[in-house]
């Protein structure tokens, strides 16, 4: 039979080994995701895989959105879009893509009929979107990374 003094130690041996296990798992430094780097002749397909956030963004006239944006490449057939809105909230989805011409490709967005058409750019180990959508423009200017 168990008496007092067992059931008090043993349940210091579990608070004990609790707290050693759950320290082990705890980290203050956050994992570092390594960035993919490719030659500056590498070719924009492989160039543009990997996670991609913006830096600015704006219509065909100029005029600055205030949304932000995260695109996903996360295969050469596949992205993800993610529109994250400056008054809270974000709205996103995950399309095929295929590539029309060397710099560009018909993203099949299904929200949108006929879908739409990326004009992709490589400036400066950035990436530029072109994003052409029922007659309208918009550019994206992204740098790798997700947003902070």
């Amino acid at each position: 039979m168990y008496t007092k003094s067992h059931i008090s130690y043993f349940g210091k041996v579990v608070t004990i080994c609790f707290l050693i296990l759950s320290s082990l798992g705890c980290s203050k430094q956050a994992a570092q995701i390594s960035t993919p780097t490719f030659a500056e002749n590498a070719p924009l397909a492989d160039f543009i895989l990997g996670e991609w956030h913006s830096i600015k963004a704006e219509d065909a006239s100029g005029e600055i959105t205030d949304a932000q944006f995260e695109i996903i490449f996360e295969t050469k057939s596949e992205v993800d879009f993610i529109v994250i809105y400056l008054e809270g909230g974000a709205d996103g989805d995950t399309f095929t893509y295929s590539f029309i011409t060397s710099n560009s490709i018909f993203v099949d967005n299904k929200r949108i009929l006929g879908g739409e058409t990326w004009l992709l750019e490589r400036k400066d180990g950035k990436l530029i979107v072109t994003r052409t959508v029922d007659k309208k423009t918009m550019i994206i200017e992204l740098e790798r990374g997700r947003l902070k």
